[in-house]
């Protein structure tokens, strides 16, 4: 079973365009869709907006933090942020307003630029889970 975690910026919270919280819900049901028909192994997939208080029992093998631009002024750029099994301990120290310097916060992650994955869908989500591994 692969457990995966995507942390998104607080677009429900944030945005006042319903336009685009209609579109992250939709991506968000695309990959959810999608995804365990693109891996081989059972998939767990779990959406959570950054800044929730809720705690973690298990470990995950992959974390999508997101900055997608819905949350503008709170973010320093767009980056989506990769981190291999994070601690139940780690997730929930994740700040609430997720920024360009959150590669500070976790050493072992992968970051990628915003340009290099312009929407999260299931296909580029796949892509990131073959994604060679390397220090920031």
């Amino acid at each position: 079973m692969i457990e995966i975690l995507i942390i998104t910026a607080g677009a429900d919270r944030f945005c006042i365009d319903m336009k685009q919280i209609e579109s992250v819900h939709t991506g968000q049901q695309n990959i959810k869709k999608k995804l365990p028909e693109l891996v081989s192994e059972p998939v767990s997939l779990r959406f959570l907006l950054n800044g929730n208080e809720e705690s973690f029992n298990s470990e995950y093998q992959l974390i999508v933090l997101r900055s997608n631009g819905l949350a503008r002024g709170l973010f320093v750029d767009n980056t989506t942020v990769i981190a291999e099994k994070l601690s139940p301990e780690a997730v929930q120290k994740i700040p609430s307003t997720l920024s360009a310097s959150c590669r500070n916060w976790f050493p072992e992650a992968v970051v990628l630029e915003n340009e290099a994955i312009p929407v999260l869908t299931a296909e580029n989500l796949l892509k990131l889970m073959r994604t060679d591994k390397k220090e920031c």
